[in-house]
């Protein structure tokens, strides 16, 4: 694996679960798990089974090698996207439902319809 190590699980579970903006409670139960088992992850006391962490890097939708504290890409394919491209898939990501849903629209509207609220 090329990257070396330059942080831990326990320090990006815990940033991933802050940008997501989601409890720790909301994600155990997510994950069929007490929250107290969340915490210990986040705290590092303790460390999921790799089944877990295969669920946990689909669900935050980042690499596993990043999510285990390697210096590589964050995202899956994430080196075939522009800069532009990580930027919106970062800022998607961290984003509410409401404004990931007006993101979707603004983005998959008409071209016409947005050059229209443009102008407006």
């Amino acid at each position: 694996m090329s990257g070396k190590k330059i942080s831990t699980f326990q320090e990006r579970i815990a940033e991933l679960v802050e940008e997501s903006g989601k409890t720790q409670t909301a994600i155990a139960r997510d994950f069929g798990v007490s929250k107290q088992t969340i915490s210990a992850w986040v705290t590092g006391a303790n460390s999921p089974r790799l089944p877990i962490v295969y669920a946990l890097s689909y669900y935050f939708g980042v690499s596993i090698p990043w999510l285990m504290g390697y210096e590589v890409e964050r995202f899956e394919n994430q080196a075939t996207l522009t800069q532009d491209e990580k930027a919106l898939l970062t800022a998607y990501r961290q984003a509410d439902d409401h404004a990931r849903e007006y993101a979707m629209d603004m983005l998959t509207a008409h071209p016409r319809e947005q050059k229209k609220e443009s102008l407006a």
